[in-house]
């Protein structure tokens, strides 16, 4: 059942069995997980079935360290939440993510790969993806494609990936929206409810529980949610922004007894780091470019080896090879129609491409005809080869959110964001430029061409980098409340009945993008809660 508190009386107060605060990629993902259950399920989400200015506008924030426009862009406050947004790539930490490495102050998860794998797999038919938990070189086997014989303690092979509806953009599994709107509109026990900002959890006198979540829509109506169970499912910055708001009981606000919500802050810095000269871009293509078998579109990376890692003391970084297309080439032209197609939005510059298409037809219909009938990706010669690196950020407390003293549109404070980035990362994404480069030059597959902004004497050296839109940290998981915030299971430690569900439980982050961690997470979390209530 979906349902608009617009249209409910003020002072409403709604029953469940279990509460979750929004319909993002966690949201929804546990509420599937009680369909047909005995247990009732309500869904709270700030935003509409389709985008709002005035309610994204909620998620604006001041910064105060680093700029971070992906704390606006980055986010999407309607339902399916940034599900809208993002790319759809798939692809699950590593075993090393999870230990405690000695040169990475506060790493260390208190769950281990092995107990987060069986999720993983249940996370791949939640994104309609083929369950084998592959994301290794046997997907080249696949393809029939020989690895270059890269030195393993060097460097090693990842793979992401993701599903494709070349002819059925609406049900494209990334946007949970579309997939799994009239599942939840048919179920019996799960009841989405559209414009309920949640502005508040209110705990019981020792705040050892929560006994309500207050709601509030931007025209003033107010109501509240009692449930058993509370989870927070907001993402990365409005779910510390929520807990530290919530401080009705003690003025440090819920969960906050060690002053570590909104501490750890972390993203996925990105780095254009080199350029990338081959005379033989084929060979990069056929195993850089996308690839795509049985609807799923597969990509690898490049990743800096744990050996070299542990060695000098750094954090993980990997590199995607990226092939940029000339600006008047017809089938570049042709892509960019098809993706706003897939993603229903009129597209930049119509004419022109189209235009462009016209002029390149031969080239559109040699590449464009296999990639329909055979799901071979478009590979015309490019016009740039680019190095792109994303390194993952050391845990640091004083990267963090807090409470601006600036008001939105509810007369709540917004999100403060002090964003740190050190000379670390800089000096990872080198180490993995070098790297790289060496050993492409030992197979003769390209030399690299550092990207200016990496020689040392370049002080404004993070205004080159871009922030990945990946919000993470700021509710770690931890067993010991003095080092985190939520314990093994999610729970908020304290309370015993308040759970966090987002990638602000990751005490660190790798490299891989986080919406896979966090489905695999929310479905062991949903799992948890069947057994406890």
């Amino acid at each position: 059942m979906i349902d608009d508190f617009r249209h409910f009386e003020d002072d409403t107060m709604l029953q469940a069995d279990v509460c979750v605060i929004g319909t993002g990629a966690a949201g929804i993902s546990i509420a599937r997980e009680f369909f047909g259950t005995n247990l009732q399920v309500l869904l709270l989400e700030g935003g509409g079935t389709s985008p709002e200015p005035e309610t994204q506008a909620l998620y604006e924030v001041e910064c105060i360290g680093l700029p971070f426009p992906g704390a606006l862009d980055g986010r999407a406050r309607e339902f399916g939440g940034t599900t809208t947004l993002w790319g759809g790539t798939t692809i699950p930490l590593s075993e090393t993510d999870f230990h405690q490495r000695p040169w990475v102050p506060y790493s260390g998860w208190p769950i281990s790969l092995a107990e987060l794998a069986p999720y993983y797999l249940r996370a791949e038919g939640v994104l309609q993806l083929v369950e084998d938990g592959v994301y290794d070189e046997r997907i080249w086997q696949r393809f029939g494609i020989e690895p270059p014989a890269l030195e393993p303690h060097k460097l090693r092979l990842v793979f992401s990936k993701e599903k494709t509806w070349p002819f059925r953009p609406k049900e494209h599994p990334k946007n949970f929206r579309s997939v799994y709107i009239e599942a939840l509109r048919k179920a019996s026990n799960v009841r989405v409810l559209l414009h309920a900002n949640v502005t508040n959890l209110k705990a019981n006198a020792e705040a050892t529980a929560v006994v309500e979540a207050e709601i509030r829509t931007l025209e003033g109506k107010r109501g509240s949610a009692r449930a058993r169970t509370y989870i927070v499912a907001c993402g990365g910055i409005e779910t510390p922004r929520l807990l530290l708001l919530s401080n009705g009981v003690h003025a440090s606000s819920l969960g906050n007894q060690h002053d570590l919500v909104g501490r750890f802050f972390q993203g996925h810095p990105k780095f254009e780091a080199a350029t990338i000269h081959t005379d033989t871009p084929k060979y990069l293509q056929d195993r850089f470019e996308f690839l795509i078998k049985d609807r799923q579109l597969f990509r690898s990376r490049l990743e800096l080896s744990d050996q070299i890692q542990e060695q000098e003391h750094l954090p993980k970084c990997d590199a995607d090879i990226i092939f940029d297309m000339p600006e008047e080439s017809g089938i570049q032209a042709a892509m960019e129609l098809y993706r706003s197609w897939l993603g229903r939005h009129k597209p930049e510059n119509l004419l022109q491409n189209m235009y462009y298409v016209l002029q390149g037809f031969p080239e559109v219909v040699h590449f464009g005809v296999p990639f329909f009938l055979r799901g071979t990706w478009p590979m015309p010669k490019p016009k740039t080869i680019r190095l792109q690196c994303r390194a993952e950020q050391y845990p640091e407390p004083d990267s963090r959110i807090t409470l601006s003293d600036q008001l939105d549109a509810l007369g709540l404070r917004k999100a403060c964001i002090d964003w740190h980035l050190s000379e670390l990362e800089r000096k990872t994404a080198r180490r993995m430029v070098e790297t790289v480069g060496a050993e492409f030059e030992r197979l003769n597959l390209g030399k690299l061409e550092l990207s200016d902004w990496m020689r040392p004497e370049i002080e404004d050296w993070r205004s080159w980098v871009k922030e990945g839109n990946h919000h993470s940290g700021a509710t770690r998981m931890a067993d010991d409340p003095r080092q985190g915030v939520v314990d093994r299971n999610c729970r908020v430690h304290g309370i015993e009945n308040l759970y966090i569900s987002s990638s602000s439980v990751f005490p660190t982050t790798g490299t891989a993008n986080p919406t896979f961690t966090i489905i695999a997470l929310a479905i062991r979390l949903a799992d948890h809660l069947k057994q406890k209530l």
